[in-house]
């Protein structure tokens, strides 16, 4: 029932605005994305899978990673439904559902080596790991949207914001970050190892409610049209901005780490009763030392821009192309950049009217490189019973030899 409740509070409001002459748009919506400047896809798979990784493996692993590897993953889902009210000008008010998750790492090669070989192969050498992070974080949003009324800012063109805020839901989240990070073995045979480094580490989690905080983004949006039915679009905002105060119950850790503990040549297929050891010893460390309280986070985030320009005098045949970009907040940097040429056709019978278009998007990531897509959207105009109908998917990879896969997927209904 708690899971039904966000549904229900903009599925019920919806159908009461139909009913009475309101227009609604609804929209379910979800996106992912993941890149890697290093891990190829097979390390992935291995991951989620499981089973016995070979030598041919590791050592196929091992010779794409860098001096330095960052991995980001990104997923949502939601729900969402404005109704447009006609007063003295049209305006829109809404409410939104939302689920998300974002990982992201940054790691040194001298530590994936230590993860597949384990620590046997450097002898009683010293050996530096470099600086590592991993943060994580889990959340649910319920906000509000408002939008204003267009205003004109010539004969074609046309000006409007719009509006998100409300709660945020913390469900998890972890930060940890470690640098001057070095293992010295007291002997050959990997006994008695000593682990050095300045570390910092956050978690809180739970199954459903660790933390509560807020959401908030704004929009400027454009549009208008140029020689005969040609229109063009350009949207600026912020997306998934907001913070998280985590409850008391999670747990903070600042410290320098000295200390020694029995160590291990690591076989990540088969874990043996020494890494096990070696783990709960680390676990008991920074459980023992670490400092229960509440703590504030802010959001992993973005800023974009998106435009479009579609050419309709070739109808029925339309072309068209758009053009993004992408840069993060509040994480390590991220960057996307896409562009679209795309293919349209519209088209009328008994049912409607209808259109279908395909695109081909290009896009680059800062962690992968260049990649290629694919896209779908189809819409069904239905003017008997008031409502337009539509679908857009899309997916593809934002790099080649690294695990940089994304895809979208909406659902649209417009009712009057």
């Amino acid at each position: 029932m708690k899971r039904l409740l966000p549904f229900l509070l903009i599925f019920v409001p919806a159908v009461l605005f139909a009913q009475v002459d309101e227009p609604v748009t609804i929209e379910v919506n979800s996106t992912a994305v993941g890149a890697s400047n290093s891990l190829p896809y097979s390390a992935i798979n291995k991951y989620f899978r499981g089973g016995k990784i070979s030598a041919a493996e590791k050592e196929k692993w091992s010779s794409r990673i860098r001096a330095k590897n960052m991995a980001f993953a990104d997923a949502s889902a939601g729900i969402g439904a404005v109704w447009l009210l006609k007063r003295k000008k049209e305006f829109g008010i809404g409410v939104i559902y939302k689920a998300r998750f974002f990982a992201e790492t940054r790691f040194s090669k001298e530590l994936w080596n230590t993860i597949l070989y384990g620590n046997k192969q450097y002898g009683t050498e010293k050996v530096d790991l470099g600086s590592n992070n991993i943060e994580y974080t889990a959340y649910r949003d319920l906000a509000l949207k408002f939008v204003t009324p267009k205003w004109d800012l010539d004969e074609q063109s046309k000006m409007w914001l719009d509006f998100n805020g409300g709660f945020r839901i913390g469900i998890a989240q972890l930060g940890f970050s470690v640098k001057d990070f070095t293992i010295h073995n007291t002997t050959e045979l990997s006994e008695n190892l000593d682990v050095q480094a300045d570390f910092d580490l956050k978690n809180a989690g739970s199954r459903y409610l660790n933390g509560l905080g807020g959401a908030f983004d704004v929009g400027v949006n454009f549009e208008g049209g140029f020689a005969d039915r040609n229109l063009w679009t350009l949207n600026i905002g912020t997306a998934n901005l907001g913070f998280t105060y985590w409850n008391s119950k999670s747990y903070s850790l600042s410290r320098k780490l000295d200390f020694s503990f029995d160590g291990f040549e690591t076989n990540i297929a088969q874990l043996s009763n020494s890494i096990k050891g070696s783990i709960d010893t680390m676990v008991k460390f920074v459980t023992d030392s670490a400092q229960r309280g509440s703590y504030a986070t802010a959001t992993p985030a973005s800023i974009y821009a998106f435009s479009s320009v579609t050419f309709k005098n070739y109808a029925p045949v339309i072309l068209g192309i758009e053009g993004g970009l992408s840069f993060s907040l509040f994480s390590n940097f991220i960057f996307i950049a896409s562009v679209a040429p795309s293919v349209a056709k519209e088209w009328e019978d008994s049912h409607g009217a209808h259109s279908f278009k395909f695109k081909l998007p290009i896009k680059y990531c800062n962690y992968s490189g260049i990649g290629l897509g694919g896209g779908i959207a189809y819409k069904c105009q239905i003017p008997n019973d008031d409502m337009t109908i539509g679908v857009n998917i899309e997916g593809g990879v934002l790099g080649f030899r690294s695990a940089a896969a994304y895809g979208a997927l909406t659902l649209s209904f417009f009712i009057l």
